[in-house]
């Protein structure tokens, strides 16, 4: 029986006009109804989890689905996804290497979880699941990508290297293969690191500007801190977001209707403009496509909660990041609650540390590469730090 659509239709809805426990009692309903109903699966986990930060509250349903239908390859691929997604990557690892053991584990789809799963833990093993998908998917860039991060986890940057660089002469602008690449560099002593780690051109930004309607910056800050309170819901870190212990706005600001938030754009535009223009030219991947003018693709914003931080990540759609910190709870011991720029958000042997780190200050933007490894130090001092952020892309 095909999956019925209208309970995702009408939980999404719910979500959206806040009744969260409506949501949770549709999809719970839906999934009883179609045990193997894998996007009402996912959609309950993400709800309870938002809700909670249980993983065993989010997983339950998913978990009975799977013990009374074991051999739905489908559910036991989304729980073992969604394990990690949830925080339990152990348990996600040991979901990925029973399915390894059973004849689905030969397809190429399942190696590549499986290797990316088992890098934390094990890995030699994710680098022996990653040799077999890429055997198996000859020219994948996907699948070299998983290899080339289970040989950096594996202590084996030189032979990552090659692997990387044969990607990114195909795709030059990716951003997470860049980051893999500089990765790689990095841990080989390659110049080319920082060429593309170039801290002192590539880290930049400044105040924004004081938007017509407002007299001063911080009656401003204020009325944006009041329209972004309105956006924050009372859940806790959204799956396959890089916030923890912090809410995530779920739409983009872009489309938002409130005149605090549609001046914020206004407001960065001058900043965005300085640095573009003191970036210069060169070969680079940042400058190489600069053009005259820019486009925001996307923008959301960020409210950490005290012991709240962001893992360290890129921005795979973006050409240039932000980060303009709104409120910022800081201190200056261990750079807590600070921007950190250079620790890879994956694991590498030796591991890598940050290497540069950026105070925030409300009302200031800060700029840098898309690719660029960042994330921020917990803070414990302070109510929040809240923050807007935004991806760019070259525009004539």
């Amino acid at each position: 029986m095909a999956p019925d659509t209208a309970p995702i239709v009408q939980a999404r809805d719910l979500r959206r006009r806040g009744l969260a426990e409506q949501a949770e009692a549709v999809l719970r309903a839906a999934v009883r109804r179609q045990p193997d109903h894998l996007e009402a699966h996912r959609d309950l986990v993400q709800l309870i989890w938002t809700r909670t930060s249980d993983a065993g509250q989010a997983m339950a349903e998913l978990d009975a689905a799977v013990e009374a239908l074991p051999h739905a390859l489908g559910l036991r691929v989304t729980r073992a996804r969604l394990l990690g997604a949830v925080g339990r990557s152990d348990l996600s690892h040991t979901a990925y290497e029973a399915l390894c053991a059973t004849p689905a584990g030969g397809d190429p789809r399942v190696l590549m979880e499986a290797s990316r799963a088992a890098v934390a833990h094990d890995p030699a093993t994710a680098v022996a699941h990653a040799r077999r998908a890429a055997a198996a998917l000859p020219g994948d860039l996907r699948a070299a990508c998983v290899l080339a991060e289970a040989l950096l986890a594996n202590g084996q940057a030189e032979q990552a290297a090659p692997v990387i660089e044969d990607v990114l002469a195909k795709v030059p602008d990716d951003q997470g293969v860049l980051a893999l690449a500089a990765t790689a560099w990095r841990l080989t002593g390659d110049p080319r690191y920082w060429a593309l780690y170039d801290y002192d051109a590539f880290v930049g930004g400044g105040p924004i500007a004081v938007p017509p309607g407002w007299n001063d910056l911080p009656s401003y800050l204020r009325d944006l801190v009041a329209a972004l309170d309105r956006l924050h819901a009372r859940e806790t870190d959204p799956i396959g977001q890089s916030v923890r212990l912090g809410t995530q706005t779920r739409h983009d600001l872009l489309r938002d209707p409130d005149p605090a938030i549609q001046a914020f754009f206004r407001a960065v535009d001058a900043p965005i403009r300085a640095y573009l223009d003191g970036l210069g030219q060169g070969e680079d991947p940042v400058r190489r496509r600069k053009r005259s003018g820019y486009r925001i693709v996307g923008a959301w914003s960020v409210n950490l909660r005290p012991g709240g931080f962001h893992i360290d990540h890129i921005h795979a759609e973006g050409w240039l990041s932000s980060a303009c910190h709104i409120e910022a709870s800081v201190g200056d011991e261990d750079h807590a609650g600070w921007l950190r720029f250079g620790q890879p958000g994956l694991p590498t042997q030796p591991r890598l540390e940050a290497e540069r780190f950026q105070r925030p200050e409300p009302g200031r933007l800060v700029l840098f590469p898309s690719y660029m490894w960042h994330g921020t130090a917990p803070f414990m001092t302070g109510p929040r730090r809240l923050t807007i952020a935004f991806d760019l892309v070259p525009s004539a």
